[in-house]
This record gives structure tokens, sequence and C-alpha cells, in this order.
């Protein structure tokens, strides 16, 4: 816990650096490797945690469940080891029907023959029963699940194809019953490339909606693929309908879809993505349950970003991931990142890192009327194809008053940020505002880096004005428009592209 508290002490001056009100930080035996991923409420409203360690007794991973007071972040009772005689990697839990419910791989010998894993604890995280699904004799995960009352539990993750080499996967949807029993399975792909369902899903009383990877044919078939949509029969997994989107680009480009999130109407998207070339960056997609495009912004700079950890609470959309670019990562060569994001428009509302001086990278989150929750994981690189070492998985409570009172206010001066419509925009919008003086100014369009995409002079009345904005030529993402007087900025707002 100890450098994690000291960088937040170092940096609690730092505008876009996050504050957490408690972190738990949890090693595997005698400071041995341990990775952190999913979390959810119990019914009670404590904490459900289940970071995979490393034990000095079992030479490969194991998963604990911890329960923790969400207001203190202390543990109620004793953690719990999910023992099995193999490697267990935790990839999502949800807490339902008085249970626990953890998903993700058990590989009994290499990690390229792995099975998908899901166990039953109670909402203590006391170890009920765990199975394994064989889907192929190459690798198979659980990366999403769904509790349905009165239902069942849905699964979503990767299906190997038998004898269509080791990342030759498809996107993979299960059933099973409140016992673990499968009801039904249905694997959905291609041969010979990869489609995988990613994170977090949405089931309602009507459909799934699941998104991954569409086509991956790169190195290890991870890249080169489209993000991908589906709609999806709760009767069987039939594939319905379906959606790619994101950029087309080439070698070791992604577009991936690693989590998903619903307010009950509209579908929250987020992944990793690349707008241009070499540039890869967080993109927040919102779609309806129709399949269509409401908003699709990217966030980041000029080095890597992606996310994976996504929820809708209360008209935001909360974003968790992980950033290298220098202009954003203060902390080490990869900080966590929190996005929030305004559900209707897909405005940025805040955007905060943190991070110690080792790679951090968010990996779930959940949101109540408070706080945020976000897991991860903290260790010497992380990213790179050096040997990860120093690793640990964190959870951390971040207040939401903090993040709404560290918006950005309205520019100085007699002036007002004006309204812009619509916003997203894809080709013409309308800015409407208020100054308090006439004169020639200087209209200015600039990213979230602060590179200039469009500049001009502009006459404005004391009083209400309105400027119509030609953007059909700049990128999708997030923009400032500012306006200047005397080189004073005199209104601004916040435009979405997509």
């Amino acid at each position: 816990v100890w450098p994690f508290l000291f960088v937040a002490i170092a940096n609690g001056l730092a505008q876009d650096t996050l504050l957490p009100s408690w972190i738990f930080s949890k090693s595997g035996d005698n400071g041995g490797s341990a990775f952190g991923w999913g979390l959810s409420f119990t019914e009670t409203g404590d904490v459900f945690w289940t970071p995979s360690l490393k034990l000095a007794n079992w030479p490969k991973v194991q998963v604990s469940a911890h329960l923790l007071d969400m207001e203190t972040g202390l543990e109620i009772a004793p953690p719990n080891l999910i023992q099995e005689n193999a490697e267990l990697q935790a990839y999502s839990t949800a807490v339902g029907g008085g249970f626990g419910w953890i998903a993700g791989r058990a590989c009994p010998g290499f990690i390229n023959s792995c099975d998908q894993w899901l166990a039953q604890t109670t909402d203590a995280g006391v170890p009920l029963w765990s199975r394994t699904y064989d889907v192929a004799s190459n690798y198979d995960e659980i990366d999403g699940i769904v509790i349905r009352p009165g239902d069942g539990v849905y699964l979503g993750g990767w299906g190997g194809e038998g004898g269509g080499g080791i990342y030759d996967t498809d996107f993979f949807l299960r059933k099973v019953d409140f016992d673990g029993n499968s009801l039904w399975q249905k694997q959905i792909g291609l041969p010979t490339t990869a489609e995988h369902q990613d994170g977090h899903f949405v089931v309602d009383d009507e459909f799934i909606f699941a998104a991954g990877l569409w086509g991956g044919d790169g190195i290890a078939n991870l890249h080169e693929g489209r993000a991908f949509l589906a709609k999806c029969s709760k009767t069987d997994g039939a594939l319905l309908d379906s959606v790619h989107f994101g950029a087309a680009n080439f070698w070791l480009n992604w577009e991936n879809t690693w989590g998903m999130a619903s307010d009950g109407e509209a579908l929250y998207l987020t992944g990793v993505s690349t707008p241009l070339a070499g540039d890869n960056q967080i993109f927040v997609a919102c779609f309806s349950k129709e399949l269509d495009l409401q908003w699709h912004i990217h966030w980041g700079g000029a080095g890597t970003e992606t996310a994976r950890a996504i929820a809708a609470s209360d008209g935001r959309v909360y974003v968790g991931g992980t950033s290298n670019s220098p202009n954003l990562a203060a902390g080490g060569a990869y900080d966590a990142a929190l996005l929030v994001i305004n559900a209707e428009t897909g405005a940025l509302e805040t955007a905060k890192t943190w991070g110690d001086s080792r790679d951090d990278e968010f990996r779930d989150l959940v949101v109540n009327d408070e706080a945020v929750f976000l897991s991860g994981t903290s260790g010497t690189n992380l990213f790179s194809s050096a040997s990860p070492g120093n690793m640990e998985a964190f959870l951390i409570r971040v207040e939401i008053a903090g993040l709404i009172t560290s918006l950005r206010q309205e520019p100085p001066g007699d002036s007002e940020q004006g309204f812009l419509f619509p916003n997203p925009a894809s080709e013409f919008c309308e800015w409407r505002f208020k100054v308090a003086k006439s004169g020639t100014c200087l209209l200015e369009i600039t990213d979230l880096h602060g590179k200039i995409v469009q500049q001009r002079g502009v006459p404005v009345l004391t009083g209400e004005n309105m400027l119509g904005l030609d953007v059909q030529d700049l990128p999708k993402g997030m923009f400032l428009v500012s306006l200047y007087m005397d080189r004073e900025k005199i209104a601004a707002a916040r435009m979405a592209i997509f």
C-alpha cells in the first residue's frame, strides 16, 4: 500500500491526478506477482474482489476472494483461496442470488491449453464449487459474466477451434444454470482468424448484447481485426445482428472492444482504437439497442492508450484504462486513467490519471451513488516484451463528488460557455454563445493535445451570437472550441466529432 499512498500525497495538488479515499493492494506469497481484475458489489453493499495470486506452495496462479467494507477499505473477513490443480486467472466477477460468481480460465498445462472456468462462492467468497468447460483442444477463456435471477448465468469469451492454430478462436457465448450445468453454447467466427468476446457484456429481457474482436489476422491473430458488436438470441446464442466499427488499418493497429455497459436504454462500449496509423487511443462509443451508432469519441495522446473497464450511472459513463503518453502519464511509463463522459452527448467531462513509478492499469470498475471503485494491476514492464515484475493487484475508492467538482469551469470574464448543436457533430454544427463586447475575434479549434486544427477570424456582437462550424474535415474525437478577443479567451465549448 505504501508506494501508492506516497504517490497520492506527492501528486496531491495535481489537478489531473486521482486522489483515492483508500487503497487496498495485494501481492502473492513472499512478494510474488498478483493481478487485479474483477470486482462487484454484494447485495449488502460490500465490495467483492477477486485478484489472482502466485503462491509459494504452488508454482502457478490461484484466485483469492476478498470482502471489503466499501467505506474503509478494510477486509471484513479473511480472504478465501479458490484452489484448483491448475493455473487460474479470474477475469470477471459478479454477485447475484446470494452467491459470488468468478469466471476466467484454468490452464492445467501450458498457457495455450486452457479451459473456460467458472466458480461459485457464497457472497462472502467461501468456495462452493467450480467447473471447467473444454470447448476445443486449444485456448478457451471466459471474459464476461451476467447473472439473471430466475433465468440463468450467461458467459462470454473465447472458444478455440480444434486444429485451427493457437489463436484461431471464435466469439463464444454460453448459458448455464445456477449449478453450472451448461444449457447451450454458441461459437461465432471465421476459419483461421481470431474472433472473441471481451470483457463485460449486457443481457436484457429480450437479447444478449456482446462485443469484442472480429477477423484478427495479425501477429498471434490478435490485431488487424475490427471492433465488433453483436446482438444475439437468449434462446440459443444465435447471431441476430451485428456491426463492425473502427478503422481498418495495417499491421499492429488495434480495433477491439474490451468492455460494455448499459443504463437500460443505450449500450456503452470501450476498448482500443487506431484513428491514425500507429496512434492507439481509448475509444468510447454509444449504440442504441438497434445497433445504431449514437456517438463515438477517442481519448489519448501521442503514446498508447487502452481501456477495458466501463460502467454507466446517473447520466455519466465511467471508463478505466491506461496511458503512456508523456503529457498524460505523470507517475510512470504507464499510468492508470479514468474518464468521465456525458452519457447523452459523449462530451468528456473530466480525465484523470493515477499511478506510481511502475506501470499501472485499471481493469474493472463499479459505481454507486458516492464513489467509483477501480481494480487493477501495477508492475514493472507490465506492457513491454521484457519480463514483468514487482506485480501488485490494487483496489481503490475515488469519490464522485471530487470528480464532479474538478470539472473545468467556464472561461473567465463576462461570458457563457454557450451551446453547440448537434454535439456530437459529423459535418456542421452551430455554436451559440454570449459575449460582453463587440469586435473581431480569433476562433480556434484544438484537439486534446492542444494542436490547432482550425483557426479563423470572426466578427462578434455584444450579447447573443451564433457561428456556423464546418467540421467535416476533422477526424473523430474530442475538440475544444475557443474564442479570443485581444488575446483573452472570452468563450469556449467542448465538441465531439463522430
